[in-house]
């Protein structure tokens, strides 16, 4: 896996609240208390099937994760 993004303050809030499959569409309150949004992804090396990873941080306190199949 490979880090896509690492995005911060109202820019995070705004694709945390997206639908897919442009965002992970966190719930409210998580969105509100989280500082950043980290994008995460397999790559052709990576066994198994494709996803993206979604993680909501409030500082270094992971609040939420989502994973959605393919890229």
């Amino acid at each position: 896996m490979y880090m896509i993004a690492k995005i911060s303050g109202p820019e995070a809030r705004q694709v945390a609240k997206e639908e897919e499959p442009f965002g992970p569409r966190f719930p409210a309150l998580v969105v509100a208390d989280m500082t950043r949004l980290e994008i995460w992804a397999t790559n052709f090396k990576d066994q198994g099937p494709d996803f993206t990873e979604f993680r909501a941080y409030a500082q270094d306190t992971l609040l939420k994760k989502r994973r959605m199949q393919g890229f």
